[in-house]
């Protein structure tokens, strides 16, 4: 079974602070109520900022943890500073997909195709400024070597792996790395434009790692 959710603020989920951010505790009250005990979670870019949350906060209802599109950065400066340099690039695709992604966040507001179509076309100095997500209230400290379960990391390769992985690699007992040739952030992961390697991946490491199996 999959459960996927449309966080707070997206899709056709209640939006009290439209373009803002989605909010971990959530998913742990729709686990409750689902009497759902464990899961393998999978989170992309804001979803995956919602992994590491809950990584934090209930380690224990986690059978696997996979982020796509993120990672889990280093914040000791001298470590950041020895992170070796990513590729530097650019989809080019990854404009396109902008395009359609800012059209299809309109329409969830309430803006018609064809407003949503103007909009996004606009030059980015004459489209309305998202909102500044609230900052995340104060949790439980990340210490991944507590984590013993297993975690991936899909990233595209323009989508800056290095950054988001190398304390992962580190820290992590159990962890599996997957950088994406030639994808950025959206072209990752949309519809059209994401590579096979995505969901294979992802399938093999949940199958690999699934108590059923």
């Amino acid at each position: 079974m999959v459960v996927a959710l449309d966080c707070r603020n997206h899709g056709k989920s209640d939006k009290p602070q439209p373009n803002g951010p989605g909010k971990a505790e959530d998913v742990i009250e729709l686990m409750d109520h689902l009497k759902i005990q464990k899961a393998h979670f999978h989170g992309y870019s804001m979803g995956g900022g919602i992994v590491g949350r809950l990584l934090a906060l209930v380690p224990n209802r986690f059978i696997t943890a996979a982020f796509g599109g993120s990672g889990i950065q280093e914040v000791d400066p001298e470590l950041r500073a020895k992170v070796p340099p990513d590729k530097q690039g650019r989809d080019p695709q990854e404009d396109e997909a902008s395009h359609i992604l800012r059209v299809h966040r309109a329409m969830d507001l309430g803006m018609s195709k064809e407003e949503a179509e103007k909009q996004a076309a606009a030059p980015p100095a004459a489209r309305p400024a998202a909102a500044t997500p609230a900052a995340a209230p104060a949790g439980p400290q990340l210490d991944l070597k507590t984590i013993k379960f297993p975690v991936l990391a899909i990233n595209g390769e323009f989508d800056r792996p290095n950054a988001k992985t190398v304390r992962m690699s580190r820290e992590l007992s159990n962890f599996t790395n997957v950088v994406l040739p030639g994808k950025s952030h959206l072209t990752a992961i949309m519809a059209a434009y994401m590579p096979k390697e995505y969901i294979e991946s992802l399938v093999k490491f949940i199958n690999a790692n699934d108590p059923k199996k």
